[in-house]
């Protein structure tokens, strides 16, 4: 015990000590209207926050407060899903236990985990067309009537769209075969079902394990992916995982064609632009 004006002050006990009754930390990070709070504290003190948050609101913002979306977690018991990523920390049973500087065993410290929910995932790529009820690729209707260079070339940028989202994500290479699985027999079905191959063998056949199109000065494919995490990971950014799916798939490159080779209209092979047949603004209007 030291003595400070007079009064004994307990000097074994530093804040920063996670039994001290006075100890507690929060971290608050916004994007847009969603925001995830840690705190390094008891429930009882998350509850309080909570409550304080929605007063807040109320009285200041004049706005409400979604209590059921509002959930209290334990870091090392559950997830917090946010902006598409499930964040946790280290359960007890998974901490490393070794020797500190001072020759003394004791247990890491707990690291926070990002994960991509794979479940999640799959289930969008089932909504979009790409997975049938039993989460197994399947033919995508919405890409029958694009030319093959296209179909390969979409679905080539669906994946790298989605690895280039969880970039961070800790459990990258399960999500990446989980994905690349998913988004290549799909796109085998696809090109199978457009050019009446039967089976997507028959695809696999005529076109390469890569699926490689080629003719007319170009080519593509759909090569294997890597399935390490990349060590400088640069995440979409703007964005939610949704909003960046969407864009992903309703992505056509219906000039492509028309670039890639000689106009149809005045035959020229350099500056190649888009020729409208009939302007725009020739066209008559329909009667109502």
């Amino acid at each position: 015990m030291i003595r400070e004006h007079g009064r004994a002050v307990d000097k074994t006990i530093r804040t920063t000590c996670e039994k001290d009754p006075e100890f507690g930390r929060v971290y608050y990070v916004r994007y847009v209207d969603d925001f995830i709070i840690g705190v390094s504290g008891s429930k009882k003190t998350c509850e309080t926050i909570r409550d304080e948050i929605k007063s807040f609101l109320a009285e200041k913002l004049l706005l409400s407060l979604n209590v059921d979306k509002f959930k209290i977690t334990h870091s090392t018991k559950d997830k917090a899903l946010f902006l598409g990523y499930q964040i946790c920390c280290t359960p007890l049973r998974k901490m490393r236990v070794g020797y500190n500087a001072k020759g003394t065993l004791t247990r890491r410290t707990t690291r926070t985990i990002l994960l991509a929910p794979i479940s999640r995932v799959v289930k969008r790529l089932k909504e979009k067309g790409f997975l049938n009820k039993k989460n197994m690729p399947t033919r995508n209707g919405r890409y029958i009537n694009v030319d093959l260079w296209n179909i390969v070339d979409n679905y080539r940028a669906i994946e790298r769209g989605v690895l280039n989202y969880y970039a961070m994500a800790n459990n990258y290479g399960r999500l990446a075969a989980r994905v690349h699985f998913s988004l290549k027999y799909s796109c085998a079905l696809t090109i199978s079902s457009k050019m009446k191959l039967k089976t997507m063998r028959g695809a696999f056949r005529k076109y390469g394990k890569n699926l490689t199109i080629s003719g007319d000065k170009r080519s593509t494919s759909f090569p294997k992916v890597s399935y390490v995490r990349p060590k400088d990971p640069v995440p979409i950014k703007g964005s939610s995982f949704d909003e960046t799916l969407d864009k992903l798939i309703y992505r056509f490159k219906r000039h492509a064609g028309i670039l890639r080779g000689p106009c149809i209209v005045c035959g020229c092979e350099s500056d190649i632009e888009i020729h409208h047949v009939r302007k725009l603004k020739d066209v008559a209007r329909k009667k109502d």
